[in-house]
């Protein structure tokens, strides 16, 4: 049985109601349609989206993940991406939205990086590249079953392209030491303790699933979201319906319209059921 936080606005009968308005649902991927360390989504929740598929509801990605290494989904196919935390948002092969963090910034970041040997990936359009390799990236890398990036000048690949987003691999105390409280025009969300993303200032999983809706010509409210870290929170925010997973933290729980199990005891197929979806 899923349960539901004291905040939750919904009854048995509600969520149906609620359910049946549902036309697009966005999902997160780390913690969420893959639990951390887990190599690929599993085949129960592929047979899950291919049923809401059937029914018509469009599927979406929401990611800190770069398209060219989102490796893990079997190949399922979502009708569009939202990408690095919101800077990217493909549908089908067409590109509805873009924003790149504003280049002077972008120097600035890489710089720091270089000068202090730290370990930054940087996002462009269409691939990444990192600056370093270390014991740190690869645990990371190994949780969630990417890399290694390929390496690079970081500050020569920043003059020459535009950056949708940084992931540096610094908890939040070495990102005080280094940035301070950053800079103007970016973001930092975090959606692990040892791993930070930088993307450009109001832009966030939660404006771009907005975007998406427009796009569809579809209303806000009939739109449903799945996250379970700090970078989850908009867009839980944004949707109609915003679902936390049992296995997050708390801060997204409470922003959250329903909590349902955890990622490896079937919540996306419980929380879809209790709305009347599946």
């Amino acid at each position: 049985m899923s349960i539901r936080p004291d905040h939750s606005l919904y009854d048995e009968n509600s969520a149906k109601v609620a359910g049946r308005k549902v036309r697009a649902i966005f999902f997160d991927i780390d913690g969420t349609l893959v639990p951390i360390g887990q190599k690929e989504m599993s085949s129960e929740v592929y047979s899950v989206l291919e049923d809401l598929q059937r029914r018509g509801i469009k599927l979406f990605i929401s990611s800190g993940r770069g398209r060219s290494f989102i490796k893990n989904i079997r190949n399922f196919p979502f009708d569009g991406f939202i990408t690095m935390n919101g800077a990217l948002l493909t549908v089908g092969e067409e590109v509805v939205f873009k924003c790149s963090i504003g280049k002077d910034y972008a120097k600035e970041i890489a710089r720091t990086c270089q000068e202090n040997t730290l370990p930054c990936v940087a996002f462009l359009s269409d691939r990444v590249g990192i600056n370093l390799q270390s014991d740190r990236t690869a645990f990371v890398n190994h949780l969630i079953n990417v890399g290694p990036f390929p390496l690079v000048d970081i500050e020569e690949t920043v003059s020459a392209n535009d950056i949708y987003q940084f992931t540096l691999y610094l908890s939040e105390e070495e990102v005080n030491s280094y940035f301070g409280d950053g800079f103007p025009g970016t973001s930092w969300p975090r959606w692990h303790p040892a791993i930070v993303d930088v993307t450009p200032e109001g832009i966030s999983k939660g404006t771009t699933l907005e975007a998406a809706a427009r796009h569809l010509g579809i209303g806000i409210e009939q739109t449903m979201a799945f996250g379970d870290a700090g970078n989850d929170i908009s867009m839980i925010k944004s949707a109609g319906i915003g679902i936390a997973m049992g296995n997050s933290t708390k801060e997204v729980k409470d922003a959250a319209d329903y909590v349902t199990l955890n990622d490896t005891d079937g919540g996306i197929a419980a929380a879809l059921s209790y709305f009347g979806l599946i």
